[in-house]
């Protein structure tokens, strides 16, 4: 019903928590829990560099979709 036609189901290797730590192309991102648009929403903050990458919880004078299963207005 939601996803993308075709695409296969995978299963992480881990699951991420608030305030771990991800680290990439020298770069290192917080992990921060922002549910609301889903309930295992997350935001990666780079704190050096003073970007945030959010998905689909803030948009340009909206916020991300919570009419889905397990979206939360109120949350997020």
């Amino acid at each position: 019903r939601y996803g993308i036609a075709g695409a296969r189901n995978c299963v992480p290797d881990r699951f991420l928590s608030e305030g771990e730590t991800v680290s990439f192309g020298g770069h290192v991102f917080e992990v921060l829990h922002c549910p609301g648009h889903a309930p295992g929403h997350v935001v990666y903050y780079n704190r050096a560099a003073k970007f945030a990458h959010v998905g689909d919880v803030l948009f340009r004078g909206s916020v991300g979709r919570t009419d889905l299963p397990g979206g939360d207005h109120a949350a997020l």
